[in-house]
C-alpha cells in the first residue's frame, strides 16, 4: 500500500479540491481519499471517499467543494504502485475552474505502507 500526500494549500470557501486516480493496469486495484483542513488543535477531516474500485485502464475521480477559508490537504491512498494519483486546487474565476496549485505524479510525498518485518 502506498498514501501520496500534498502540502497544505491555502484556499478561499467554494474554491475546490480536484482528485484523479488512474488505474495504469490490467486488474481492479483500490484507492481511498482523505482530505484533511488544518486548525489551531491540528488536521480535522473534512472529506472521505471510503474505499473504490478503479477499473483495470481507467481514472476514478472526487470534487469537493472547500466549505470555509482556510488551509487544506489530501491524502490519497492506494493498493497498487498501478495507481496514479493527481490532485488540483482550483478556484473558479469567471465561470471557469483554474488551478491553483496542482500535484502531478511524482509531485506528493510517498510514504510506502507495506508491512515490514521489524526483526
Amino acid at each position: 500500500m502506498y498514501e501520496y500526500v500534498t502540502s497544505t494549500v491555502s484556499t478561499l470557501k467554494n474554491d475546490g479540491i480536484v482528485v484523479h486516480v488512474l488505474n495504469h493496469s490490467a486488474v481492479l486495484h483500490k484507492t481511498h481519499v482523505h482530505i484533511f483542513q488544518n486548525t489551531g488543535a491540528g488536521a480535522v477531516q473534512v472529506a472521505d471517499s471510503g474505499s473504490v474500485g478503479v477499473a483495470p485502464t481507467w481514472q476514478w475521480g472526487l470534487g469537493f467543494t472547500i466549505p470555509a477559508s482556510g488551509e487544506y490537504w489530501v491524502q490519497v491512498e492506494v493498493d497498487s504502485e498501478f495507481l496514479i494519483p493527481k490532485t488540483s486546487f482550483e478556484r473558479s474565476t469567471a465561470g471557469l475552474w483554474v488551478p491553483l496549485v496542482t500535484y502531478s505524479p511524482g509531485d506528493f510525498a510517498v510514504f510506502d505502507r507495506a508491512p515490514r518485518r521489524l526483526w
